[in-house]
This record gives structure tokens, C-alpha cells and sequence, in this order.
């Protein structure tokens, strides 16, 4: 009879085992998730700002005639 408690209990600890581990790729599957998210949502951001900048930077130089303007002086 105690060789059927012995097999029960690797039995049980073997079940845990499986959970345990399979909880834990969860995890770092969702983890990996949110990261890749995150990553993605900063790239965009710091892409949209690098263009308002350059619009911004290109609105305030001087146009060409401006130029030409202060060379003829």
C-alpha cells in the first residue's frame, strides 16, 4: 500500500510541477507582450515628435528671398 502513496504523491508533485511552469511561460509571454507594446508605442511617440521638430525647425528658417534680400545689401 505504500508504494501506491509513493506514486500519488510524485504523481501530484509532477502536476505541480507542469503548472508551475506553465504559469511561468504565461507570464513571461505576457511580459514579452508588454514590452513589445511599450516599445512600439515609443517608437511612434519619439517618430511624431522628431517630425513636429523638423516642421517647427523648417517654419522658422528664413525663406530663400529673405536670404537673397540680405545678400544684396
Amino acid at each position: 500500500m505504500k508504494r501506491y502513496y509513493y506514486i500519488t504523491v510524485i504523481a501530484i508533485v509532477a502536476l505541480l510541477c507542469l503548472q508551475v511552469s506553465y504559469v511561468e511561460n504565461l507570464y513571461r509571454d505576457y511580459i514579452k507582450q508588454k514590452v513589445s507594446l511599450t516599445q512600439d508605442a515609443l517608437e511612434l511617440s519619439i517618430t511624431k515628435e522628431l517630425h513636429l521638430r523638423s516642421r517647427e525647425q523648417n517654419r522658422n528658417l528664413p525663406s530663400s528671398s529673405y536670404i537673397s534680400k540680405l545678400h544684396r545689401i
